[in-house]
């Protein structure tokens, strides 16, 4: 991969679409999901197992329930995030990204301004449709891929996070 300047500026713009944010919203909660359906199971694994059911009733039962269980918040981490869209006008607008040696400065129209120093970053994090960038308490936001122009500018800003956050 070649080398792009250190004093690289990259200017990315548009609108966050519903898949992205379905993305970003499973990929920050899916520790919980998986948490609520494995602590889930193994309550009805005991309960059964307690029960006269016996083993493989309650192995059954309890792959049967942590199934449906799985099926049910995957749905919910649909619905969810759509309702979430389409109620916060602030992430329906087009959102502005400068990203330089300083950091990063996220616009969303006049309405917004957001400067964050490289120092403020915990990590980025990248998924196949955006990258995340996280920052202290659990706090995140992302950059769709949908921004950059060219997967030249995606490497560029692989390469300006790689030199400045030292983490992806």
């Amino acid at each position: 991969m070649k080398k792009h300047e250190v004093e690289t500026e990259l200017i990315l713009e548009g609108n966050i679409t519903t898949k992205e944010y379905i993305e970003f919203r499973y990929f920050n909660q899916r520790r919980l999901l998986l948490s609520v359906i494995a602590a889930f199971t193994l309550l009805i694994f005991v309960l059964y197992l307690l029960s006269t059911a016996g083993l493989f009733r309650s192995l059954m039962i309890s792959i049967s329930c942590m199934a449906v269980m799985y099926i049910a918040m995957r749905l919910l981490f649909l619905y969810v995030p759509k309702k979430e869209l389409e109620k916060d006008k602030l992430l329906r607008e087009k959102m502005q990204y400068v990203i330089n040696k300083d950091g990063i400065i996220q616009k969303v129209k006049d309405k917004s301004r957001t400067d964050l120093t490289w120092k403020d970053l915990s990590f980025i994090k990248e998924l196949s449709n955006s990258f995340v960038i996280y920052l202290p308490r659990k706090q995140a936001f992302l950059i769709p891929k949908s921004f950059f122009k060219s997967k030249q500018e995606e490497d560029i800003f692989r390469e300006i996070v790689q030199r400045n956050l030292k983490i992806m």
